[in-house]
């Protein structure tokens, strides 16, 4: 018990490895560390380097996505701060927030932008997955149909919020830019 109580005690005293910015990096480095290594905030990449369909490319540093911000440790706090964000856009719905809020610096050196999606355009979906959830019977299910539905859903019937987080985008001409939902690959993905 000792020694474990020991081992315990040492493992928190023990720094955690620093967080890579992709965009401080040399050029070739970069790609390998698209993924940020952060304790407690999931998935969180930098989208720089990518191919335009101009043949040039995404900068780096500029445009940043992720996962919820529920578990983001006060390193992740700490190391938030080198991004230099001026904008962090939440896409999650009220539901989710309040079920996972996010841990954010204080004070804040960004603006937080709230655009809900999932909200109420998606409640005969979302409700009908949760009851299947809940009772067990996914009889007649398809998941990827279901995807599928999510998806255009994005496109047709949160037009006016993806608007919003582009015009956000826009508005912080240049400088850093994160958006989130709660896994980082869905509303994240599509945006």
């Amino acid at each position: 018990f000792t020694v474990l109580a020991l081992a315990v005690t040492v493992i928190q005293f023990i720094p955690p490895e620093p967080v890579v910015v992709p965009a401080q990096l040399p050029p070739e480095q970069r790609d390998s560390h698209r993924l940020l290594n952060f304790e407690g905030i999931h998935n969180l990449r930098d989208l720089g380097g990518y191919a335009t369909a101009d043949g040039r490319q995404v900068q780096w540093g500029k445009l940043y996505r992720s996962a919820n911000f529920a578990e983001a440790t006060p390193a992740d706090l700490a190391a938030l701060s080198q991004l230099g964000l001026a904008a962090f856009i939440d896409l999650r719905s009220t539901p989710e927030k309040a079920e996972e809020p996010n841990r954010l610096p204080d004070p804040l050196p960004f603006d937080v932008v709230e655009i809900p999606i999932l909200d109420e355009g998606n409640q005969a979906l979302v409700g009908e997955v949760m009851e299947r959830v809940e009772s067990g019977d996914f009889a007649g299910f398809d998941p990827g149909q279901r995807m599928q539905q999510a998806n255009r859903q994005f496109a047709s019937v949160f037009t006016p919020q993806f608007r919003q987080l582009f015009a956000t985008v826009v508005a912080a001409d240049g400088a850093p830019v994160l958006w989130h939902c709660t896994a980082g690959k869905d509303r994240t993905g599509f945006a």
